[in-house]
């Protein structure tokens, strides 16, 4: 089963309610889009895909494939930018 984990990092909300992320091995913070602050936030309790899967699916009112599509999309841009380890 593959699990996720946010790496050490400080984030800020800004004006607006954008999110802003910086991991504490980087210089420049990134700015979380989409799906991604949630993900974000729900990675602070549960680190599976299905679990994450459930949350948003609690919180958006939407199909089930849309919603596991921009988890998937969120989940892989956070592991690209070095804020969240995926664990097989």
């Amino acid at each position: 089963m593959t699990t996720y984990r946010r790496t050490a990092a400080v984030e800020r909300t800004l004006v607006g309610g954008r999110l802003l992320v910086l991991g504490l091995d980087h210089d420049t913070p990134t700015e979380l889009a989409g799906s991604a602050p949630t993900v974000w936030s729900v990675l602070e309790h549960t680190q599976d895909l299905a679990g994450i899967l459930a949350a948003l699916e609690t919180i958006y009112d939407d199909d089930p494939e849309i919603i596991s599509a921009g988890v998937q999309d969120a989940l892989r841009n956070l592991v690209e930018a070095d804020l969240v380890e995926e664990q097989r």
